[in-house]
């Protein structure tokens, strides 16, 4: 499962109808929660990879859906069903999210990481599915 699959919900061209709009916003949420849902269970254990790793995804994916979040706000927030995605799934929120990811030993997951993990999943799906 790899985070591409998310980069490719970001549209590389100007979205013309706010329907258009909503509909990759949806794909997009949708897409995260399943990606996160999946990488919150990966362990790597090497600190310092795990870092480069969570580095790498939040250096490419914040500022590409910084860009698509900020361009498209005001169409979005027309939508009552997307702004509850906006809100859960803020630029914050995604930083937050994605600072969690690969755990660094299974008793860390086990312990910690699993219900937090599974919390932050239910609550995005939860949006996605609304």
């Amino acid at each position: 499962m790899s985070w591409n699959k998310v980069f490719l919900c970001l549209p590389e061209n100007a979205m013309e109808s706010p329907e258009k709009v909503r509909d990759c916003f949806r794909r997009l949420c949708s897409t995260f929660v399943e990606v996160y849902g999946k990488q919150t269970s990966w362990i790597v254990v090497d600190e310092k990879m795990r870092e480069k790793m969570k580095a790498s995804i939040a250096n490419k994916l914040v500022p590409a859906y910084g860009a698509f979040y900020a361009k498209h706000l005001m169409t979005l927030s027309g939508d009552e069903r997307c702004m509850r995605m906006l809100t859960r799934l803020s630029l914050e929120n995604m930083e937050k999210y994605l600072s969690g990811l690969f755990p660094g030993t299974s008793t860390i997951l086990r312990c910690s990481q699993s219900p937090h993990a599974s919390r932050i999943t239910r609550f995005l799906s939860l949006s996605v599915r609304q």
